[in-house]
């Protein structure tokens, strides 16, 4: 991936493998051909996705999503849902991450995260299936008012999404086009459901943030294929 990205950006940047490792790496070295990268690239991803183990080999006790760690993840930053010395603590004195006391619609965190409207109106509305204005990941990924905060009966967010409490009513104040019946758009991804452990949100929360996904590595292996106009002949996936 760092050199799908880097010849992305970069277009054309040296190209460093195990018979061109060179003994300094500003001494007689010259960019690489397009080509050729896009070609080590795919070699790379080729040689690389058989491999993938099926189940991670990471502890599951701590996760508290069965998502976590499924065989649809690659890469996830691990983090866990016990206490450190009894009690919630910042940082490095627990397990866990510290987003949620910043950006959680929790009512005790600070709430400094709420979606600008313009990703709204980026989602398509051709082809939307019934029931839907526009394509449904559109409500996967941003809070309505009213939309539930958590699935489970017994979570006190068993309740509407509400601008002003849940957020800090930022798009509404700078005057943003914000689409018809709400007064805000929250971010769903990672806070649904809202964590919470009784009244006070943690320091720390256990969602594990996914970096790689088996499908990003498909994709990305699907677009260095189309360059090289290759059609993955001979391709075994996992």
């Amino acid at each position: 991936m760092y050199y799908f990205y880097l010849t992305i950006i970069f277009d054309r940047p040296i190209l460093y493998n195990e018979f061109s490792m060179p003994n300094d790496l500003l001494e007689d070295q010259v960019n690489a051909n397009l080509s050729d990268l896009w070609q080590q690239i795919g070699t790379d991803i080729d040689e690389a996705i058989p491999h993938l183990k099926l189940k991670s080999e990471l502890p599951s006790e701590n996760n508290l999503y069965r998502s976590e760690n499924n065989d649809e993840s690659i890469w996830e930053v691990q983090f866990a849902d016990y206490k450190a010395i009894g009690l919630w603590q910042p940082g490095h004195h627990g397990p866990g991450a510290i987003n949620a006391k910043y950006f959680s619609p929790h009512l005790n965190s600070y709430r400094n995260w709420e979606a600008n409207p313009s990703m709204y109106y980026e989602f398509e509305t051709d082809g939307a299936p019934a029931l839907f204005d526009r394509d449904p990941r559109c409500y996967a990924s941003l809070y309505f008012d009213g939309d539930l905060m958590d699935f489970s009966p017994d979570s006190p967010y068993y309740v509407g999404y509400r601008s002003g409490l849940n957020n800090k009513y930022i798009s509404r104040a700078r005057g943003l086009n914000l689409p018809s019946g709400t007064l805000g758009l929250g971010v769903k991804k990672y806070y649904f459901p809202v964590y919470w452990d009784g009244f006070y949100v943690p320091a720390n929360e256990p969602t594990n943030r996914r970096i790689i996904r088996y499908a990003d590595l498909l994709l990305l292996y699907a677009e260095v294929m189309h360059i090289l106009d290759d059609d993955g002949t001979g391709f075994n996936p996992r």
